[in-house]
């Protein structure tokens, strides 16, 4: 009886130590455009934001304001601002910094066992079809990446902590996480 009751606690000990274990390395850095200091996180290789960006948008000569959603003043401190794809494309991300891939983004959930935690994910919800929503409920992001005229897109609903993957026309503004460019080597 003895001998099982050792076997069990070697095993579960045993499992125990090849958990993968990661630390986090928080940081920040100003954006030079408007001087907001963002949280960031480095997780594997990649140093992401560690809240959602929040840089308020001047469209070029062609485009309207209507780029990003306008929240409130507090809201928009809390949650970042939502932005359509044309204002990525356009330069919405802070210099030295982009809009991840689908790829970076996989990379990222596979470097991280908490990647809802660790990224301090912030539910700013939607905007699309005319009408504002999932605030507080539902974080939703773009990725760099298209397949076709959609965009890869990735969501989290409040409470449950899986990254699911969409795909949403170029139209939707959703909130931005942005990674550092890599250092070239």
């Amino acid at each position: 009886m003895k001998t099982r009751h050792l076997l069990i606690i070697f095993f579960v000990l045993a499992s125990c130590s090849t958990q993968k274990k990661v630390a986090y390395h928080y940081g920040s850095f100003t954006d030079e455009r408007d001087g907001h200091i963002y949280k960031t996180i480095k997780i594997g290789k990649q140093i992401w934001m560690a809240e959602n960006l929040a840089y308020i948008f001047k469209p070029g000569p062609n485009h309207s304001e209507s780029n990003y959603y306008k929240f409130g003043v507090d809201t928009a401190q809390i949650c970042g601002r939502l932005y359509n794809f044309d204002a990525l494309l356009q330069g919405a991300a802070p210099k030295g910094w982009h809009v991840p891939s689908d790829k970076e983004w996989h990379e990222m959930e596979d470097a991280c066992p908490d990647p809802i935690t660790a990224l301090k994910i912030q539910y700013g919800g939607e905007y699309g079809i005319g009408k504002f929503m999932y605030f507080g409920q539902k974080a939703a992001f773009y990725t760099s990446t298209q397949d076709g005229f959609p965009i890869i897109t990735r969501y989290i609903n409040k409470g449950d902590h899986t990254i699911y993957t969409n795909k949403q026309g170029i139209g939707w503004q959703l909130s931005v996480r942005c990674v550092k460019d890599a250092d070239p080597e």
